[in-house]
């Protein structure tokens, strides 16, 4: 709506076909309008609007002005400009025009050329004041710039003016008149990346938080791809302890590319606010390679891989985290816990022995061991002898498991076929579930555990036991 009142009043204003030029105040405020069109990334469809104006009438040289400052500045502005300076020879608008390209391309003396052009044809002309004042201070010389800056001040009440008078003083060392002069320029108009930038720094160096926010947040408004501002608003917010504030910014320099190890660490105490984030997994895996030797990366990705419910790859960035740390048991709780909400029973158990074997568990930890076990009803002992005897005891405990378990589901029936793998030493390496139709996990696992934890004969075998389990009779076959 803004761009379209403003394109009403570009189509209302006089043209140099038949009318004196607007006044040089009121040309500058809709020329900065343009400019913050363009930034916002509406400048092409108010250009193509206006050349569409200028092709109906050829001679209004200055709605041919206003479309070349639509893509200001570039190589296409300064085309068109110079062909505008070559037909409408009393106007100071195309060279003030040429002489802000001129600048963008750091080519001083065309840029003065065309300034002194402008003020030859408009004597007192302003604008080419403020630019020049521009030329001064880029060329490090405060002291010029700021009389500059002044003498456009005497002609007009001007924010850029106000806003290069602020950047020169500030080059000075004289930093409270400088905020002043730099406050009125931007809240007089706010895109002036170079000003709110300075403001936010002094609002920063003052740890003056909200008024930090404040200018960064314009600042991104005008330029979203400006990684120094987003980091210095995440870090405000950050420091601020507004996680949630902080979040989206270092989220978005992640997307960008952005690997500082600082925004990563940042990043990594903060999965309550970044799960849902699509690039969640990316900020703690490059978090991974930052440190090679933490397992709490790893830690995350589980996290992030249970909340969307994949659990498979959530035991699998715990396994890295064990890597990562294997004298420390927490990995192999935290697997613990995994495998047993997963049903995986026979596994919670063996990474809960696994993470005694390296230090005395959490209470909780050992609770939830002891309370595992009682629910396996695993034997008092492993199982030991000929492989008739072997099945023979496995099958008993795995029968007094089973009745239990009728017990809360009658239904309860099927049969088990286990293979073990046998090593030369009598122990068992592998246990492999052939067949499982009874499809109860605590059933599942207390036969893979106690076969695996029993002793064979020292001989190199593959025996396949088989368990028949049915509520009309007791025992096991």
């Amino acid at each position: 709506m803004r761009h379209a009142l403003l394109l009403a009043a570009l189509l209302a204003a006089p043209t140099f076909a038949a009318d004196p030029p607007p006044p040089t105040a009121q040309v500058m405020a809709r020329l900065r309008e343009l400019e913050t069109a363009a930034l916002e990334g509406n400048g092409q469809s108010l250009r193509d609007q206006l050349q569409s104006l200028a092709d109906r009438s050829p001679r209004d040289w200055m709605t041919r002005v206003y479309a070349a400052w639509c893509v200001m500045p570039s190589d296409t502005a300064w085309n068109e400009l110079k062909d505008i300076s070559l037909h409408a020879q009393d106007m100071p608008w195309p060279n003030l025009g040429m002489a802000r390209v001129y600048v963008s391309w750091k080519m001083r003396d065309l840029a003065e050329q065309e300034l002194k052009i402008a003020l030859k044809k408009s004597p007192g002309f302003y604008p080419a004041y403020i630019v020049q004042g521009d030329l001064a201070r880029l060329a490090g010389h405060p002291d010029a710039a700021a009389a500059l800056y002044r003498q456009a001040l005497e002609a007009a009440d001007d924010p850029v003016a106000h806003a290069g008078l602020g950047l020169a003083l500030l080059a000075q060392g004289k930093t409270a008149e400088a905020k002043v002069e730099l406050n009125k320029g931007v809240d007089a108009w706010p895109s002036q990346p170079d000003a709110l930038a300075a403001l936010a720094d002094l609002a920063t160096r003052e740890k003056d938080a909200a008024a930090a926010v404040k200018r960064y947040r314009q600042l991104l408004a005008l330029s979203p791809k400006d990684k120094r501002a987003r980091r210095a608003l995440a870090d405000q917010a950050f420091d601020a302890g507004d996680k949630a504030g902080s979040a989206p910014e270092y989220l978005r320099l992640v997307e960008d590319g952005d690997a500082d190890p600082e925004v990563l660490r940042r990043l990594g105490t903060m999965l309550d606010q970044i799960k849902a984030s699509p690039s969640a997994e990316r900020v703690f895996l490059k978090l991974a390679d930052a440190d090679a030797s933490s397992p709490e990366p790893y830690y995350r990705l589980a996290d992030l891989a249970e909340a969307q419910g994949d659990l498979a790859r959530a035991e699998k960035r715990l396994a890295s985290a064990s890597a990562r740390a294997p004298k420390d048991p927490m990995p192999q709780v935290r697997l613990a816990r995994l495998r047993a909400r997963r049903e995986q029973f026979a596994g919670a158990l063996e990474a809960y022995q696994a993470a005694r074997e390296l230090g005395p568990l959490p209470a909780d930890a050992s609770a939830e061991l002891a309370a595992l076990v009682a629910r396996l009803m695993l034997p008092a002992a492993p199982a030991k002898g000929p492989l008739d005897k072997i099945y023979a005891q496995v099958s008993s405990s795995l029968n007094a498991l089973y009745q239990e378990r009728v017990k809360e589901l009658p239904d309860l029936s099927g049969s088990l076929k286990v293979r073990v793998t046998v090593g030369d030493d009598g122990r068992a390496s592998a246990v492999d579930m052939v067949e499982d139709s009874v499809k109860d996990p605590l059933v599942a696992g207390h036969a893979a555990l106690a076969l695996k934890e029993a002793q064979y004969p020292k001989q190199r075998r593959e025996p396949l036991f088989e368990f028949e389990l049915k509520p009309s009779r007791k025992g096991a076959k």
